[in-house]
């Protein structure tokens, strides 16, 4: 486990694992304009919330990692566009995450710039 401005990564052990049962558990690419990583989907109002707070990326752009369709854009911690049955998973959290009525869970990123072709996607050729 790494540790980069207050957010945790995971090690390349663990993202290769993470990425290999992506098709079981839905990930999410996440674009802040400034970095790009990978992110399980059920973490995103906490990431959204979080991010935010660290370092005030304006906006987030987020797609499926598998598909590359867009779920959702941001403005701040708030919701710009959305998919309607991805806004329906995540705004109970997100709504309470942005009112404090609840806390951020701990979550781990994987950086999209240590993630390659030979070390992740082997088996898809």
């Amino acid at each position: 486990m790494s540790r980069k401005n207050n957010v945790l990564f995971y090690t390349k052990e663990e993202a290769k694992k993470l990425i290999e049962q992506a098709r079981i558990e839905k990930l999410v690419y996440i674009d802040t304009g400034v970095d790009e990583v990978v992110a399980r989907y059920k973490d995103l109002p906490d990431i959204i919330v979080d991010i935010y707070d660290i370092f005030s990326f304006p906006e987030l752009y987020v797609y499926d990692f598998l598909n590359g369709e867009q779920l959702l854009t941001t403005f701040g911690p708030f919701l710009n566009k959305c998919k309607p049955n991805v806004r329906e998973d995540i705004i109970e959290r997100l709504v309470g995450l942005q009112r404090e009525e609840i806390k951020v869970k701990e979550y781990k990123l994987i950086d999209f710039e240590d993630l390659s072709e030979e070390d992740y996607f082997q088996e898809e050729r």
